[in-house]
Formats: C-alpha cells, sequence, structure tokens
C-alpha cells in the first residue's frame, strides 16, 4: 500500500487528517517507532516540511526520543534555521538534559544563528 510515491503535500495532508479526525491508531502508525523509517524509505528525499510535521507529531504524543533524531536531522538539513535548533533545544529541556540543551544554543550561536523576534499582528 505504501509502494506509492508520497510527496510532501499527500504526507501533509494524511498527518493532518489524523489529526483532525481522531484517528490515533493510524497516526500511531506513523508517529510509532518506524515513523522515522517510514519517510526515510520513501521514494522521495524527505523535506523538511515532511521532517517538521514529524517533528511537531513526536512532540504532541510525547515521542521525545524520536523528537531528538528528527531535530537533528532538521539541522542537518536546515543549518541556518533558528528554529530547528530552538525546537530540538525544547526537546532536551522538555527532558531536563541541560547540557545538551546548552550545547545545541551553543551550535546555534556558533555558526552564527540569529533567533528570529517573534511578532503578532491584529487585524
Amino acid at each position: 500500500m505504501w509502494n506509492a510515491i508520497i510527496d510532501e503535500i499527500t504526507y501533509l495532508c494524511l498527518l493532518s487528517a489524523c489529526a483532525h479526525g481522531g484517528l490515533v491508531k493510524e497516526a500511531w502508525f506513523f508517529f510509532d517507532c518506524q515513523a522515522y523509517e517510514f519517510v526515510s524509505r520513501m521514494p522521495v528525499e524527505p523535506t523538511p516540511s515532511m521532517l517538521g510535521a514529524l517533528f511537531n507529531g513526536c512532540l504532541n504524543h510525547k515521542r521525545l526520543d524520536l523528537a531528538e533524531i528528527v531535530g537533528r536531522k532538521l539541522i542537518e538539513m536546515q543549518p541556518d534555521n533558528d528554529g530547528r535548533y530552538v525546537g530540538l533545544a525544547n526537546v532536551y529541556a522538555e527532558v531536563k538534559r541541560w547540557d545538551e540543551c546548552r550545547n545545541t544554543r551553543g551550535e546555534m550561536e556558533r555558526k552564527g544563528v540569529k533567533k528570529t523576534r517573534g511578532y503578532s499582528i491584529v487585524v
């Protein structure tokens, strides 16, 4: 069934449908211990958006072990994206791995990546 080519949009729609439809068992198929393997074995190279969706799913389901793996891959793919470092540092903080949290923030600084200031727009 999963031999068909799954592109970024299809994957994101699949994850979104599971999340919005309350399809917990189906979502766990993707987020369980084989989730990263599933994404890695797709016939297309996983994009940062795909891995970002997986990362957020891991956070939502408290799969912080897998979130760490995906977070590292995201930093490798997008070394200038501040959100990737902050996300991974937050994973380490969540499990009280303070040295890794500090090291991730330090890595961001050493590479000259600046955290983008947050802002809100009221319409």
